[in-house]
């Protein structure tokens, strides 16, 4: 009787102490993510969870090196292939200098079949023409005068068209926003 009283003390002690172990183990690794900036986590998303490559047409972005880019000179089939992971295709218009044609917009359209790939464009001179072109489905009204970004994304196999994520005069750091509009997108 008495051995099996020492033997449950023993037991009892022993997951006590696993327990506390264990505790403490976990607080302290979730103590290293809370030290993480929302950009950091972003980061970690488009690198680590969903590895995604940021594909830009216009005037270059400097990211964080973290980031896996690809600078294009024109929008075919080609250029936007990526054989793994996720595509994100920024269209730097904001400079008016990555005019977009028709069959620039029917191959951006056929690039968001893929439901790994997302899509924004950034500026106002091909908007209309992406527009007439059907780009955006019937969301023609989804921008406002002061948008300077009209997106893509996916979210349960629908095409989801979003603005108003950069507005003139905005004094944001434009990759990070791009960095977190993407995290945002896959995480739905």
């Amino acid at each position: 009787m008495k051995k099996s009283i020492l033997i449950i003390l023993g037991a009892l002690i022993l997951m006590i102490a696993v327990g506390g172990f264990i505790f403490i183990k976990c607080h302290n690794d979730k103590e290293g993510e809370d030290d993480l900036s929302s950009a950091d986590k972003d980061i970690i998303v488009v690198t680590e969870a969903y590895p995604t490559t940021f594909v830009i047409y216009g005037d270059d972005i400097e990211f964080d090196e973290k980031i896996n880019r690809k600078i294009i000179s024109e929008i075919t089939e080609e250029s936007l292939y990526n054989s793994d992971g996720y595509t994100y295709l920024i269209v730097n218009d904001l400079d008016n200098k990555a005019h977009l044609t028709k069959e620039d917009i029917h191959v951006i359209d056929k690039f968001l079949d893929n439901e790994h790939n997302n899509f924004v464009y950034l500026g106002t001179e091909s908007l209309e023409r992406m527009l007439s072109e059907g780009l955006f489905g019937e969301n023609e009204n989804v921008y406002e005068p002061d948008d300077l970004a009209v997106g893509v994304y996916h979210e349960a196999g629908n095409r989801i068209v979003t603005a108003g994520m950069y507005k003139k005069g905005a004094e944001y750091n434009l990759a990070e926003i791009l960095i977190h509009m993407h995290s945002y997108a896959l995480k739905m």
